[in-house]
């Protein structure tokens, strides 16, 4: 394991729900709209996917389901409508920051550079960043993987890690980006990549 993670939903609303003030920013546009918008990606499977309708759905899907219900018994507006917003791992933050999104419900780690442009919840769930490897090869930690290939989803705090680790022990490995769990894990099987470093429940 390289390090653990603490995964929480992006948001823009939680410092103004703890308190009973005037709503301004994003509750005063969601209460006269009546619509929250929420930041969602299709491809962070158990926390958030698309089913066979191309609907949301996943577990961070259905905690953000609940925050907008409690959210509109608390501003006082019924039937609050979610508009969803499909962005990516290298766009998630960025719709949240520009207000484009009101939340974003995914697998998001919380880092202090992050911080500074949303806010987070609190922890949704604790995972850790693992290296897939087959067992028939000979290499058993990242020590052992000079000279192979290690598959990464760019944009993620796993990328970093990754990136990080080797530099400080000096190890030569190439470095793939792979645009899914679901791609990373084919590429690993098919043999193109000697390993994947992912969160442990991809």
């Amino acid at each position: 394991m390289l390090r653990p993670l603490a995964l929480t939903l992006a948001c823009l609303l939680a410092p103004a729900l703890t308190c009973a003030q005037a709503l301004d920013g994003a509750l005063k546009k969601i209460k006269s709209t009546t619509t929250v918008s929420i930041a969602y990606r299709s491809d962070a499977a158990p926390f958030s996917f698309v089913d066979d309708a191309k609907l949301p759905v996943g577990y961070s899907i259905d905690l953000c389901r609940r925050v907008v219900s409690q959210m509109a018994k608390q501003i006082g507006a019924g039937g609050v409508q979610i508009k969803w917003v499909p962005v990516t791992t290298q766009t998630r933050m960025e719709t949240v920051e520009k207000g484009q999104a009101d939340m974003a419900c995914g697998s998001t780690t919380v880092t202090l550079s992050q911080s500074q442009l949303v806010n987070f919840s609190s922890f949704i769930f604790v995972d850790g960043i693992g290296l897939l490897i087959k067992t028939a090869s000979t290499a058993r930690t990242l020590a052992n993987m000079g000279g192979q290939k290690i598959g990464v989803i760019p944009g993620t705090t796993n990328e970093k890690s990754l990136n990080d680790a080797l530099e400080r022990t000096a190890i030569n490995a190439a470095v793939v980006p792979v645009k899914s769990c679901e791609e990373g894990l084919a590429q690993f099987v098919a043999g193109q990549i000697g390993a994947f470093a992912s969160d442990r429940v991809c």
